[in-house]
């Protein structure tokens, strides 16, 4: 079993059966694959984007900076995951995809966290970033281990615990701690659980890498 999250306030998390054939074994050598980088169009943008930090969010789950840093290759490998809309993995707007990851030690929220640079191709997908009405994200994933922060249960193998997310036990409260993830997509959503997760530079991309403005002037758009 595993836990498929949405970090979007008030997602519901649920279980997941992993089936027959051990999906953390296959997500645990993608690394070794090459993924073949996406096209990128000489009219997309990109985008910077604080997509995930150490912090409690509004669904009481907390990723460790052990599981950011753990996540990083599969962000990528074998595929690049895509940047969607509203976590609709199934029949929904396909936007972009991720490029890389990079983890920060001190994010803009003022802790780990991390940094996503993603290409945006959809041309609603562009205007909407552009305009800002397209600003605050959410990841999707599959969870391997999480744990209780008051009994230490992992909550994705074993079942719940008998302590709920977002109540106090003895001045103490609790919240999942995600140790282990299988990142599935990237999200723009109305509002994020991680109130920091957001657009943070748009820039016109000359090359994979390269960050070059797609204002006249030259200059990377900040978001601040």
């Amino acid at each position: 079993m595993a836990l498929e999250v949405k970090e979007e306030v008030s997602a519901i998390i649920f279980y997941k059966d992993i089936g027959t054939v051990d999906a953390k074994e296959s997500v645990d050598v993608a690394p070794a694959f090459q993924a073949v980088p996406s096209a990128v169009s000489p009219s997309s943008i990109n985008v910077d984007i604080e997509g995930i930090h150490s912090i409690v969010t509004r669904n009481f789950t907390y990723y460790s900076p052990e599981c950011l840093k753990m996540s990083i290759p599969y962000w990528t490998s074998p595929y690049e995951k895509p940047v969607i809309m509203h976590h609709k993995d199934k029949d929904g707007v396909q936007i972009g995809r991720v490029k890389s990851v990079e983890f920060l030690e001190q994010s803009r929220a003022g802790c780990p966290g991390l940094l996503f640079t993603c290409n945006i191709g959809d041309d609603a997908g562009i205007k909407g970033v552009k305009n800002g009405t397209l600003s605050t994200v959410s990841i999707g994933a599959v969870i391997h281990k999480a744990t209780c922060s008051i009994c230490g249960q992992n909550i994705a193998a074993d079942g719940e615990c008998e302590h709920k997310r977002g109540k106090k036990y003895d001045d103490k409260l609790c919240y999942w701690i995600m140790e282990e993830m299988e990142p599935k997509e990237l999200s723009y959503v109305i509002v994020p659980s991680d109130k920091y997760a957001n657009t943070v530079k748009i820039y016109k991309p000359k090359d994979i890498g390269a960050k070059e403005s797609y204002n006249e002037g030259g200059n990377d758009e900040d978001m601040g």
